[in-house]
């Protein structure tokens, strides 16, 4: 049996794989102005760090932030998919992520390089 999935709080390396969850209707507003609002990445044992990165201190940005966690929660922890990372991957290039005004953005993250 799968350990539950959850939400942590935390710091998001940008420079491994992770998501950017961004804000905007893509029938308005060019994606390029976007609003950035979060990062998620796997964590260490069963779960992901989420990152908010725009402060919710009015009606405008609680709205987003919510509406964001709603998306995490449903997509990483509601749907109980063996592998939520994969699905959340898979999620990114769908036709429904940009029907939402929540967009997942996938991230490669850096390569790493070798020494010769």
């Amino acid at each position: 049996m799968r350990a539950e999935s959850r939400l942590v709080s935390g710091i998001v390396d940008r420079d491994d794989e992770h998501i950017e969850l961004v804000y905007g209707d893509a029938h308005e507003v060019d994606p390029e102005d976007f609003i950035p609002v979060a990062l998620v990445a796997p964590c260490r044992g069963e779960g992901f760090t989420v990152e908010y990165t725009l402060v919710a201190d009015d009606s405008d940005t609680r709205r987003m932030v919510k509406e964001v966690r709603k998306e995490l929660d449903y997509y990483l922890i509601q749907l109980r998919e063996p592998d939520p990372w994969l699905y959340a991957h898979y999620h990114c290039g769908s036709a429904s992520n940009w029907c939402s005004r929540v967009h997942w953005c996938w991230q490669q993250g850096k390569p790493v390089h070798s020494a010769s």
